[in-house]
C-alpha cells in the first residue's frame, strides 16, 4: 500500500507490515507491528498512520500505528504507538480505506460488513452495510467515496454485483 503522499510503502512479509521510502534506491524497511502475532492487510488511514489486522490478542481484530515522534515519519521510527480499533465477537478482516481516507470498510466473521468513519486515528460510529450468509468479495470504493461495489453469492453460488452508497447501509 502506498501512502496518500506517494512517499512511503507499507507491505506484509511473513506476518509482519513493514514500512519504507518509496524510492528503489533506499532498500531499508521498518517493522512496525513487531509483534508474534500474524499481522497483515495494511491500510493507510493518512501519511503517518497505518491500519492492519493482527490476531495479537487471540482474534483478529484492526488496529492502528504511528509513530510516537510526530517528527519522524513510520518508515524510520523506532518508537511506535499502536492501537487497537476494533473489539468484535469474531474476527475482523478485509479492511478497505475510502479514497478520501474519511471511512473504512471492513468484515466482520463470515458475512458482515460494516463501515465506520475515521476520526483522529479512531473508528467512530461503524454501521452494519451488508449481512449475508456469504463475505462480500472484492470491496471496492468508487474514486468520490459515496459509493462501494462488491460481488456476493446467492444461494445458488451464482456471483452477483452490488453497488450501494457508503452513507446508507442497506
Amino acid at each position: 500500500a502506498i501512502s496518500p503522499n506517494g512517499k512511503q510503502i507499507a507491505f506484509e512479509l511473513d506476518g509482519e507490515i513493514f514500512v519504507k521510502q518509496n524510492d528503489k534506491e533506499k532498500s531499508f524497511s521498518n517493522n512496525v507491528s513487531k509483534s508474534d502475532a500474524r499481522d497483515q492487510s495494511p491500510q493507510w488511514i493518512s501519511d503517518t498512520e497505518l491500519v492492519f489486522v493482527s490476531d495479537r490478542e487471540g482474534q483478529s481484530e484492526l488496529y492502528l500505528v504511528k509513530s510516537a515522534d510526530s517528527l519522524v515519519s513510520l518508515n524510520r521510527s523506532l518508537k511506535l504507538r499502536t492501537t487497537k480499533l476494533t473489539e468484535s465477537a469474531e474476527d475482523v478482516s478485509n479492511p478497505s480505506v475510502s479514497p478520501d481516507l474519511k471511512k473504512i470498510g471492513y468484515q466482520v466473521g463470515r458475512g458482515q460488513y460494516f463501515i465506520a468513519h475515521v476520526k483522529d486515528g479512531f473508528i467512530d460510529a461503524p454501521q452494519l452495510f451488508v449481512y449475508s450468509w456469504t463475505a462480500p468479495s472484492g470491496v471496492s470504493w468508487s474514486p468520490d467515496s459515496k459509493y462501494i461495489a462488491y460481488s456476493e453469492q446467492d444461494l445458488d453460488f451464482d456471483a452477483e454485483v452490488f453497488i450501494q452508497s457508503s452513507s446508507e447501509p442497506a
